[in-house]
């Protein structure tokens, strides 16, 4: 429903759509243009906009589900400025699930030295891990 109500300020481009984000976040947030251009053919397949030569528009359908909804460009506007407060800490996590996706694809289908690399990087990663816990417990504690 974000796209579809940024699309209230007027008609956008998928890269258009996706440096407003950019811009609303403060640069926490910016959506690759493929994965924008993929919502926007959502929101024309379920009628909420139409597209024309890469343009996206808010239908008259898609205005009407937006107020239904309470949803307005100033409304997702507060909630991405408030988002990307988040951003660095969304970084992180999206960081460590990407990790624990290539440790777990190594410890499925890695050879012997790949596994041993493996569990350096671990070691590694755990020790750091563990420091950083200390400080933000600590950092807790003192406030």
């Amino acid at each position: 429903m974000a796209a579809a109500a940024l699309l209230q300020e007027g008609p956008a481009t998928a890269e258009q759509l996706s440096q407003r984000v950019s811009e609303i976040t403060d640069g926490a947030f910016t959506p690759p243009v493929d994965k924008v251009e993929f919502v926007i053919s959502l929101l024309a397949a379920r009628g909420v906009a139409t597209v024309e030569d890469g343009v996206a528009t808010l239908t008259e359908f898609g205005e009407q589900l937006l107020a239904w909804r309470g949803v307005s460009g100033e409304t997702v506007q507060a909630f991405l400025g408030q988002a990307g407060k988040f951003g660095d800490v969304i970084k992180l996590r999206k960081d460590l699930f990407e990790l624990a996706g290539l440790a777990r694809t190594i410890k499925f289908t890695g050879n012997d030295a790949q596994k041993a690399d493996l569990t350096a990087a671990v070691a590694t990663l755990s020790g750091a891990v563990a420091e950083a816990k200390k400080a933000l417990y600590r950092t807790l504690a003192d406030n």
